[in-house]
This record gives C-alpha cells, structure tokens and sequence, in this order.
C-alpha cells in the first residue's frame, strides 16, 4: 500500500511546483526578448573593439591591446577574443583557462558568422598579418543561467517567501481539516469539544461524529447480545456454523436443589447475589473445561462440551462437574450454611450429537442428549449431597475416576426400553493417580483449585529432579487455565514455588529454564487484584538474573499486572533482543509515535538475524494489540501503514526464520499472494 501525503504537503508542493513552472516559463519567454537586445549591444561592442583595435595593431602595441581586451571581456562586452600572428595563437580571453572551444580557424573576415547551432558569433578583422577575433554567447540557455546565477539569492528568498505565505493560506483555510485529522489519529477519539470554521470542514465534523457514534453504538449493541445470547449460540454464528448441523458432544444439566423453597423463604435481593456468584464461579469452571453455556433456567445451568481429537468430552464433563461440586461446596460453607440453608446441585450427563438449528427467532439446539438429560435428573432423589447422573456404561467406562453410588435400571418417559443410569457422588483424589497413570491424562482432567495447587507443588520435586519432560507436561496445561478471581491458596503456592525456584537458579544455572517458564504462568494464575506486594518484589529481585529470557520474561509480568511502572525503560537500549524487545513492545503499547516507529525500525533494519526476527514479532503485536484497543487511530495514523511497508521486503529475506515472521504480519501475506498492494 502507498503511503499517503499529508494534505497540506500536497497543496503546498502542488502550488509551488505549479507557481515555479509559470514562472519559469514567463521569464524563459522575457529572457528570450531580453537576450535579443543583449546579442545586439555585444555586437556593438565587437564593432567598437575591432575598430579601436586598429591603432594598437598598426603600432605593434600588443600588449595594450590584450589590457583593454581583457578588461572589457570581464565587463560583459562579449565572452571571448583571439589574437594570432602569422597564423600563430598570440594571446586569448575566455571563460576558460585555455583555448577550448576558440582555437579554430576564422576564415571570414569583416562579416558576422553564427555557429551551427545559433549559440555563439563572432567576428574578425585582419591588419597587417595580425587576425584579432571577437565573439558573444547567444544562448538563451546560457544568458538564462547567466542571469540566474546574478539573482540567485533574491529569487531563491522570492521562492522561499512565496512557499511559506502559500503555507499559511492553505493552513488557515485547511485548519479545521487538519485539527479533525489530528484527533482521529491521536488515541483520544472525542470530537465533540471541535468546533469548525468552514461550512466544508462541518460537514467533515459531522460525518465523523456521526461515524463514532454509530460505531459505539455499535459497540454496545454487541456487546448487549453478546451478554444477552448465551456462549454456546454466539459461539456457532461467530464460527458461522451453517443450519441445520450437528457435531457430538456431551451435554451437562446442572440443577439446584431446593431453588424453589430458597424463593420463598428469602429476600430477592440475596437470592439474585447468591445465584449471580453461583453463576460466575460455573461459568469460569465451564470454560475451563472448554465448555459453552447453552441456557440458564431459572437456578438450571446447561452447557456442552465438543469432542475433540484425542480429548473425549465424556470426561472433561466429568471432571467439570467435579469442579462445581466444589464450587457448590464452597458457596454453602461462606454463604448459604449461614442462612440457614443448603447449596446442593444435582447434575446429568449425556453423550451423542446436538443439532444446530434456526428457529422463528434466532437459533438454538435441539437432540436426544437434551431429553436423556433432562429424564437422568428425576432417576434419583438424593438431595443431601451433590451428585452426578450418567449412563451406567459409561459410567462404568471411566470409574477408575470415581465411585459408582448406586446403579439402577429407569424407563425414562416417552422411551420403549429402560435404562442403565449411574448415581456418582465422589472423585477419585489426585494424589492416589499420580506415578499410576499417564501424566499427561491426568493433567488435563485434575484442573480444579485444588488441583492447580498440588500440581504447583508436584512442579518443585520435577525441578528437582531436572525432569523437564514431566515439567512441561504439567505446565503446557496450566498454562491455558484461567482465572478471574484470585484463589488465596494459588497464590501462596506459586509465591512459594516460584521464590525457591529463583533462589535455586542462583547457585545452579540449569534451572533457569523452570525459572523463565514459571514467570510466565503468573498471566492467567494470578489475576490483577491478587498481584501483592511479595510477588512484586520477587518479579523486582528476578529482573536482575543473567539469563535474558528470564530477564525479558519478568520484565513483561512486571509491567502488566503494574501499569504505572517505567522499569522497562532502563532496558530499551539492551544488547539482547529479548529484553530490549520486551521494554519496546511495552513501550509501543502505551504509546506508539514517531519515536517508538524509529525504535522498531532499528530493529527491522539490524544485521542481527535475531534483532530483526524480534522486531517482527514486535510489529505482529502491535498490530493486534491497536486494530482492537482503537480501531480508529489504527486506521488512520499513517506510521502503522509505513511500518507494514518497512516490513514487506522481508517477505524475501534469505533467512527462513525472518520470512516466516513476516509472514505474520497482518496484511503482507495475502498481498504477496495475490500481487495486489493494499
């Protein structure tokens, strides 16, 4: 893409190459009538000085003659003499400090001649066997330039005068333009505090205005259905699931016992803060579960969980409900048990395929596992514990994770044939796993709070030991878990492993390996407001390590869960680029500008491979970071464009490593493909 010119460049650069060829060409026209007059005096002149010449060159008075000659040469009478003797070069004047151009032979006497190109004339006159020469430039090229070198200064001042009033017109009448264009490319998006002085630039106002608006309204209207559908529909017309289809998946009801009489017997305004914390803790074990919430009705909760290759969903819908047990289990000790009543929830699990289906109004989803699931609730009436509901086989598939209660045989309604039905009100404890079975199974299912913490502790013996392979097995999952809400015993835990593991990568460098990717856990373990005042010490003490992964890696945590650190800028001008290139992405995220593209550019333009990669890879999350944050001064700040061009050329860079990152970067490759520029 073209990197497009200020506008009040081009008009100032369209006026002045404009306001410079007409005035070249009017002059060019005056000099051609101003050079006719000058060639007419310079013939006068020759006349004048070949007659005068007559008296020195009877008396043999050479040397007079040459003085006036000379003299009157440097005054512009005309360009050029040559004196000869008996056909020898006696003396001669000219521009130049030898006979170039003049030492040829004057045939004509007494008469004008003009050289073949009409640039030069001249003319001679012979006395005794002296032959003088006398000759002028005619070029209007020449007196052109002759004249302009004379007036240089006062038309160079004229050119400069006119440019500068010229850019102080177009400014003034283009300052509405160029005010509204500044706020649209500056992080701050409000016009409503502009206000104009042309009709034009109103208008301009207007549309934008208008434009924001719209967008934010926008915005928010998004932002009400995405809240209003639940995330298992947005999901399917995000991904633009077509209709009907299906895909199998297991489908989870989950109910809450005695909703109806906690209705009745307390306020309104607990039920809806017990039920909307209830909620928040489901949603966020649901979709660490990578499960999507289809419905709430009333205290009910459904949600499914899609299979995947080598992920069964049967069980990752297991060990879901294992996880609100314990979400239901910790909303009855803080909350519930006070007032004088349970939190059970019962639940039903089914497997098969779900339907994706448009209905009158919008979509929804329709299948066998939504009837099975809703005839398992009524198969039981336990409601002292918290329990799941399942077929027997597959129940019985998977009971090295469990303990089956009670089996029994049900027809469910509207079904010919009955039913094995399991009844699970206990899970199999993680410690009693460990060493027995694949970790990396295990890993996978074990991610309640609890579990988080034992794997936390499990990782110390691992760095013990140096056993990378099971380290990163375990942290490879932690790693995508998500909270967002502190859990006190989480973060004790990951202080803890986290400070040994930084006093043992001080007496031993082998650790830092561990030490870099435990820093990197703390973005989704820790949530902002659980970040204390230890963990920031500890991130301060570890900055100062050796290595520079680590380095880089802590300096980024650093600065994120504390936005007002500046302790990334000692580290800008770093020799490694993972810790310089770590403070400038920081950097070009909180303000990006002409400072920070020069910044990038260094990096793009480094003969270190590693520098360049780097700086790819910075330009890749700007460019994410911005095209979301503010969409606006994404599009219309001019550097983000010229940094994609300053990026294109290493499409074609030598080196795998460099071409595969620019690759990256959004809007090269496509344009690449195609030949087309954006």
């Amino acid at each position: 893409m073209k990197s497009k010119k200020p506008l009040l460049v081009m008009a100032v650069l369209f006026f002045w190459v404009g306001y410079s060829v007409l005035s070249f060409s009017f002059y060019s026209i005056s000099i051609s009538s101003l050079n006719e007059e000058h060639t007419l005096t310079k013939k006068n002149n020759i006349d004048y000085h070949l007659d005068s010449s007559v008296d020195y060159l009877v008396n043999d008075s050479i040397e007079s003659l040459i003085s006036n000659l000379e003299t009157a040469r440097k005054l512009d009478h005309f360009n050029f003499f040559l004196l000869r003797k008996d056909k020898k070069n006696l003396a001669f004047g000219t521009n130049h400090s030898n006979l170039e151009g003049i030492d040829v032979p004057f045939t004509q006497t007494n008469v004008w001649v003009e050289d073949g190109s009409n640039t030069h004339i001249w003319k001679t006159k012979i006395i005794n066997n002296y032959e003088l020469t006398i000759g002028a430039v005619t070029s209007n090229t020449d007196y052109l330039l002759t004249k302009f070198n004379q007036k240089k200064y006062f038309l160079l001042a004229e050119l400069a005068f006119v440019t500068l009033f010229s850019l102080g017109i177009i400014a003034f009448l283009f300052r509405d333009i160029l005010k509204i264009t500044r706020r649209l490319r500056s992080k701050e998006t409000n016009l409503n505090n502009l206000t104009t002085f042309s009709s034009e630039a109103e208008s301009i106002l207007n549309a934008a205005q208008t434009l924001h608006q719209t967008g934010a309204e926008l915005r928010s209207t998004n932002q009400t259905y995405s809240q209003a559908i639940t995330p298992a529909i947005l999901e399917e017309i995000r991904l633009q699931t077509p209709t009907p289809s299906s895909f199998p998946m297991t489908l989870v009801r989950v109910d809450l016992n005695g909703y109806t009489r906690i209705f009745l017997e307390k306020r309104e305004a607990y039920i809806t803060e017990i039920l909307n914390l209830y909620f928040s803790r489901a949603r966020e074990v649901i979709e660490r579960y990578d499960g999507l919430i289809y419905q709430y009705v009333g205290d009910e909760v459904i949600f499914y969980i899609k299979d995947q290759a080598n992920s069964p969903s049967p069980l990752k819908a297991m060990f879901c409900v294992r996880q609100l047990f314990n979400v239901a289990e910790e909303i009855e000790a803080k909350y519930a048990r006070p007032q004088g009543h349970d939190f059970k929830i019962k639940c039903s699990l089914a497997h098969g395929a779900l339907f994706y289906v448009q209905l009158d109004q919008g979509f929804g989803f329709s299948g066998l596992p939504l009837i099975e699931s809703v005839r398992m609730l009524g198969s039981f009436d336990e409601k002292k514990e918290n329990t799941l509901c399942l077929y027997a086989d597959l129940a019985h598939l998977h009971q090295t994770y469990f303990q089956v209660n009670e089996n029994k045989e049900a027809t469910f309604k509207g079904f010919s044939k009955s039913s094995g039905v399991a009844l699970v009100k206990s899970f199999t404890a993680l410690k009693d796993l460990v060493g027995k079975y694949p970790l990396e199974k295990l890993v996978c299912l074990y991610k309640a709070d609890q579990d988080i913490s034992f794997w936390l502790n499990h990782l110390k013996m691992l760095i013990e030991d140096k056993n990378e392979t099971e380290f990163f097995t375990i942290f490879s999952e932690l790693k995508e878990v998500k909270f967002e809400t502190g859990v006190d015993e989480i973060v004790e835990a990951y202080y803890q492993l986290l400070q040994w593991t930084y006093k043992e990568y001080g007496r031993n460098d082998s650790n830092k390996v561990f030490l870099s990717a435990l820093i990197s856990l703390a973005y989704n373990l820790i949530p902002v407001e659980s970040f204390n005042q230890d963990l920031y010490d500890l991130f301060e003490r570890i900055i100062d390590v050796d290595d520079n992964r680590t380095k880089a890696n802590a300096l980024t945590i650093l600065t994120e869960f504390d936005p007002s650190s500046h302790r990334y800028k000692g580290f800008l001008k770093d020799s490694s680029n993972r810790v310089a290139g770590s403070a400038l992405l920081i950097e070009a995220k909180r303000d990006f500008n002409s400072k920070t593209f020069d910044q990038i550019l260094s990096f793009l333009k480094s003969e270190n491979v590693y520098f360049v990669a780097t700086g790819l890879y910075i330009v890749e999350q700007i460019f994410a970071h911005y095209s979301k944050a503010n969409t606006v001064f994404f599009k219309s700040f001019p550097l983000f464009s010229n940094l994609r061009e300053e990026c294109r050329p290493l499409l074609k860079n030598k080196n795998e490593m460099i071409r595969k990152r620019a690759e990256k970067i959004p809007g090269l490759r496509p344009e690449t493909q195609t030949g087309s520029a954006a």
